[in-house]
């Protein structure tokens, strides 16, 4: 007599729980174990030749967003020179933190680069310093002696 299961929904549970400790693992592996703790009782979820693919993926990918990072941070407001500065640090590795990889790293370097070009943008809409220390209020001011404001 063929074997029973215990419950017929126990081969998809399994299989389901087999593939998000993969997942978790694969995470585990880009971003570290501080950003994505391992799994649970997973030492290696994955092979070995896996991971080293996938840490080299991470490290290629983390080094690409350092370079664009940096770059964009150096010339917030000149896309050409950060392009330039950027082809040149291709090579640079970043600096990962205890329990983090080269891609959480470079994800980390390429926010504060647009921080930096967010504030060169917001620089040349709204400028800081010589308006608020003037006193000019800019676009908000009321209107002249003479001029007629909104009806």
């Amino acid at each position: 007599m063929p074997e029973e299961r215990d419950k017929p929904g126990d081969e998809l549970t399994d299989a389901v729980d087999r593939i998000g400790r993969g997942v978790w693992g694969l995470g585990t592996r880009l971003f570290g174990a501080r950003v994505v703790p391992p799994p649970t009782g997973e030492s290696t979820p994955i092979s070995p030749e896996a991971e080293a693919a996938i840490d080299a993926a991470g490290a290629t990918v983390g080094r690409w967003l350092h370079a664009a990072g940096k770059a964009m941070a150096a010339h917030p407001m000149d896309p050409k020179g950060a392009v330039d500065e950027a082809r040149e640090r291709l090579v640079d590795v970043p600096e990962p933190g205890e329990g983090e990889t080269v891609l959480t790293a470079g994800i980390r370097d390429l926010g504060g680069g647009l921080y930096k070009v967010a504030e060169g943008v917001l620089d040349v809409v709204a400028p800081r310093g010589k308006a608020a220390s003037t006193g000019d209020a800019g676009a908000t001011a009321e209107p002249a002696t003479g001029e007629e404001g909104p009806a």
